[in-house]
């Protein structure tokens, strides 16, 4: 009976039901702003992830999530965050909510995000915040 009407006092109810009213929206529980069921569902990343000095990627994809917890893997960024890119300065690269360390460096993501640095590229850490390509160097003379 999907995309239909029920009408009155079928299913014990007594008014009219359509199939948009029968699944209730449920909001966000830890206060992320990210639906529940988007979070267990699981949420498509995209982001390619640098995660050796060689250069080495893989591709961030589906993710579930705890939609319990503001955030999943612990490492101070909060999952939103992580999802949308949105505290982070290099072209709002996104990371993965659900591994504390998404390009395996040794570094949380959150600490890497406070540093300036890039979570998703290996070649980015605090102690270099800048991308390989975009960083300076000082010549001898």
């Amino acid at each position: 009976m999907l995309g239909t009407s029920l009408a009155a006092g079928e299913l014990g109810h007594t008014e009219t039901q359509t199939d948009s009213t029968a699944t209730p929206r449920v909001r966000a529980y830890d206060g992320d702003r990210i639906r529940d069921g988007r979070e267990v569902r699981g949420i498509r990343i995209r982001q390619k992830v640098i995660y050796t000095r060689a250069g080495d990627t893989y591709w961030l994809g589906k993710r579930k999530s705890n939609p319990l917890r503001l955030n999943t893997d612990r490492d101070r960024l909060p999952d939103r965050a992580e999802i949308t890119g949105n505290r982070n300065k290099w072209d709002n690269h996104k990371s993965d909510p659900t591994h504390c360390d998404t390009d395996r460096g040794g570094v949380s993501d959150g600490r890497e995000i406070r540093a300036g640095s890039d979570p998703s590229d290996f070649r980015s850490g605090p102690k270099s915040p800048q991308p390989r390509a975009a960083r300076w160097f000082r010549t001898s003379g």
